[in-house]
């Protein structure tokens, strides 16, 4: 039988508890090694991701997606019944609980999952009503007392994991395309120029923008995005272009910034690219000419030498070059020399024109497309087509095989010491669906399984699993650009789904009183009890009240006994009281008699 390391005392009680339960269910546990228990979990998440690309088919799971079958939000406004909440300790305080309270106890929702979303629209809709399904398969590889956290995250910016867990519903987003486990699962090493149209009909509105935005405001949103999916090492340069004579001026400088990861939301230190491109001083739109086909292609074949000549991008990295532009003058990819075959080439065409194709592509490694106006204000899912193509190179690359993290440092809530195990979904069309991932939390399945942590992170780490994919080279890349752009369920396109897929919350207006009850459990409870006043003034009168009875049983029980001595003194004299001097006198002489007596018997013995 497996031991659990440690000692009972006062202070873990609570978890030689939880490990005394645990031994209870040692059948579940006993024998299993690290290897055997993330060989599981891989099996599950194969079997969940599989499920995602069927459900993207299933057009019956959008017809139905109404009244029961709506998803809750990741809100409390629900107001659900915390009777089906399970108690877990995490890593962080639970800022719910009060600003003076210090826990580390959080309720999870282990009856459904929650989904988050970066915006409501019928995109995201379709992606939450066609996965709604995925919390039934999540509650197989999750539980209480053995607890994962499972999370899929779409190319729509849509999100699902389980178990369910209460959150504000206002001031936070969540952005599943920009967390490390999405970006991993689509990682390619990679050298990317972003070439900016800054002619003069990038200054016109748009109709998919709000308070009269630009079209270049939305192609220098599309690219603060795409920063932020970015990996470590990978180089990123911005360009300017438009008809002018000077044609191509660098954003910022002319060298090419090398992403760095250093903070613990996993966010790339390009802060002076960033303000730089909200900045008036870009040079953006102050170009007096639209660029045509020809002022594009000396743009792009400038582009091409940047990445390739004398480059400090390594040989071996593939070469991205992604044009955004009003595509006035352009209603098809103009002729460019692209020899380099590690280099691929997406343009991007923001203005609609009814005469353009919806994707044109010429060649394997370039693609001409236009973004839908519904797609604009989704500045990622815009780019769908490059980081479908990204995916489809890292699964060919690393044989189809689950990602591992390494032991990360505290990024998750629940607890330090965490990694997680993520894969690419793609659709029946091979069109990237998203990434489906599971959180390991090396205490907990230490606590839980008996299975020492270091094991864990050992057998992650091992050669079947990490090191058999061969080296990337994008000389080896033999993946087209270009992607089917038809949706599953193409007959519904024109659906539209009531709500966007979303249940109505229950509340009608904010109250974190709410958020605490669902949030805090265990120890939080107690000590959040310290923050109310009247908590205070009860704990007061339970101290007097039973000092108070103390008080009675020590009187008590000092009365009991002078009143058992008194007693047998008073029953003493009674009987001097009640027999009369002769009838003492008479049993005095009896007793002389007994004694002489008794003394003959000892001299005859």
């Amino acid at each position: 039988m497996r031991q659990f390391k440690g000692t009972c005392s006062a202070q873990n009680i609570r978890r030689c508890l939880h490990k005394v339960v645990l031994l209870t269910l040692i059948v579940i546990a006993e024998g299993m090694t690290a290897d055997e228990l993330l060989s599981l979990k891989e099996s599950e998440l194969n079997s969940v991701v599989n499920l995602a690309t069927e459900n993207s088919g299933n057009c019956d799971l959008l017809k139905e997606c109404a009244g029961a079958n709506c998803s809750r939000l990741s809100c409390y406004r629900y107001a659900r019944d915390v009777s089906q909440y399970n108690c877990q300790s995490i890593s962080l305080p639970n800022a719910h609980c009060g600003p003076n309270v210090s826990c580390f106890w959080k309720n999870f929702n282990f009856k459904e999952g929650d989904v988050r979303l970066v915006q409501q629209d019928q995109t995201t809709a379709r992606s939450v009503c066609a996965q709604r399904k995925l919390d039934a398969s999540f509650k197989n590889m999750t539980n209480s007392t053995h607890f994962f956290r499972v999370f899929f995250g779409s190319v729509d910016g849509s999100s699902r994991l389980y178990p369910g867990m209460d959150e504000s519903c206002v001031g936070f987003e969540y952005d599943p395309r920009k967390r490390p486990w999405f970006r991993q699962s689509i990682y390619v090493p990679k050298g990317v120029i972003v070439l900016l149209d800054s002619g003069p009909t990038m200054q016109q509105p748009l109709n998919a923008g709000t308070m009269d935005e630009s079209y270049t405001k939305k192609a220098r949103n599309i690219v603060l995005q795409l920063l932020d999916t970015l990996s470590t090492d990978d180089f990123i340069k911005v360009l300017s272009f438009s008809g002018d004579s000077s044609n191509v001026q660098p954003i910022l400088n002319d060298s090419f910034t090398q992403v760095v990861y250093n903070d613990t939301n996993g966010n790339p230190l390009l802060n002076d690219l960033k303000a730089f491109l909200l900045s008036n001083e870009s040079g953006v739109n102050k170009e007096t000419l639209d660029p045509n086909a020809t002022a594009m292609s000396n743009a792009i074949n400038t582009s091409i030498s940047q990445l390739t000549v004398n480059s400090v991008i390594p040989a071996r990295y593939l070469k991205v070059i992604i044009v955004l532009t009003s595509g006035h003058y352009s209603t098809t990819l103009p002729e460019v020399d692209i020899r380099d075959p590690t280099v691929y080439l997406f343009v991007y065409k923001l203005m609609p024109t009814s005469s353009l194709d919806v994707v044109q592509c010429p060649t394997d490694r370039t693609s001409f497309e236009e973004i839908p106006v519904s797609n604009i204000n989704n500045p990622l899912y815009a780019l769908n087509s490059f980081y479908s193509f990204l995916a489809k190179i890292h699964k060919n690359f690393t044989d189809d095989r689950i990602d591992y993290s390494q032991q990360s440092a505290p990024n998750s809530i629940i607890q330090n010491n965490t990694f997680f195990m993520s894969k690419a979904i793609f659709s029946l069309n091979n069109v990237l669906l998203g990434v489906m991932g599971l959180d390991i939390f090396l205490l907990k399945v230490e606590d839980q399984f008996g299975i020492d942590a270091g094991s864990i992170v050992q057998a992650a780490n091992n050669d079947s699993r990490r090191n058999q994919a061969p080296m990337y080279d994008a000389k080896n890349v033999n993946i087209s650009v270009c992607m089917n752009h038809s949706l599953p369920c193409e007959s519904l396109k024109d659906l539209q789904i009531p709500n966007e897929g979303i249940c109505p919350v229950v509340l009608p207006s904010e109250d974190l009183s709410v958020l605490k009850r669902l949030s805090c459990c265990g120890d939080c409870i107690r000590k959040a009890s310290k923050d109310w006043p009247m908590g205070k003034i009860a704990g007061v009168l339970v101290t007097a009240v039973a000092g108070a009875v103390g008080i009675v049983i020590l009187a008590t029980g000092f009365w009991y006994y002078s009143y058992t001595q008194n007693s047998s003194i008073k029953r003493g004299a009674l009987l001097l009281a009640v027999k009369p001097p002769a009838a003492v006198a008479e049993s005095g002489q009896l007793r002389k008699k007994h004694e002489a007596a008794a003394s003959s018997s000892k001299a005859l013995r």
